[in-house]
């Protein structure tokens, strides 16, 4: 894995030769993942979005006047946040269980977007996309189980709770790497600073298969909120 970042900064920096007009830029913001599960090829509710953050590096490499293709290396937040409540009642007894769970991994993400560049009046604007390769680093995952029991035999709660590391691969709780497809709308103020909105899209599955059958995948997805300052060296 070492080898293969090293040989996507060689190539990036051989690349960085053939421009003469080249911005280097940090991001920042926050983002707001979700698991989305589909089954037998249908869409299902996702888990519960929860806010994380974003942040990192991109490279802006001018094609046209009004094109860019800009590659970034980005530390990204991901994951899911949820609670599920459900009640038996059987005569006058009622036994409620509640499930919270929330999974927070932290992935290294490889974005590889083509900006538009244009202009409204006088407010200029990018639309970007592209796809993009991210590879787990770690995480944590906590979930907390409530069993609530009301009648005239037994009134009470019992509960079981856990947390720990995320773990990666196929014996562990989610698969090491992430591929989807990502796209963005940028407010320029100037030249150096800019305000955007993206959405990024899983393609492949989140947990390892098996954790599910054949016919049910999870998938990660964002919509993400940034501030971006962009610096021309």
């Amino acid at each position: 894995m070492k080898k293969c970042f090293l040989f996507l900064a060689l190539s990036l920096g051989l690349v960085l030769q053939g421009f003469t007009q080249v911005k280097i830029g940090t991001k920042l913001g926050a983002t707001f993942a979700n698991l989305y599960t589909s089954a037998s090829g249908e869409s299902l509710e996702g888990s519960g979005q929860r806010l994380s953050a974003y942040g990192g590096i991109t490279v802006d490499l001018p094609v046209t006047n009004k094109l860019t293709f800009q590659p970034g290396l980005l530390l990204v937040g991901k994951g899911s946040k949820s609670e599920e409540q459900q009640s038996v009642s059987t005569g006058n007894n009622k036994l409620t269980v509640t499930a919270k769970s929330k999974i927070a991994p932290l992935y290294l993400e490889l974005p590889l977007n083509f900006l538009y560049n244009f202009q409204l009046g006088k407010a200029k604007f990018a639309a970007g996309f592209g796809p993009y390769y991210a590879i787990g680093l770690g995480g944590k995952y906590e979930y907390l189980i409530t069993e609530t029991r009301e009648g005239p035999g037994y009134s009470g709660s019992t509960g079981s709770a856990g947390r720990g590391k995320i773990t990666y691969g196929s014996e562990g709780n989610i698969n090491r790497h992430d591929v989807g497809i990502n796209g963005s709308l940028s407010y320029l103020f100037n030249e150096n600073l800019g305000i955007q909105t993206g959405y990024g899209l899983g393609l492949t599955r989140v947990y390892p298969d098996r954790e599910f059958n054949e016919d049910t995948d999870a998938k990660t997805r964002n919509a993400v909120f940034s501030l971006g300052f962009i610096f021309k060296y």
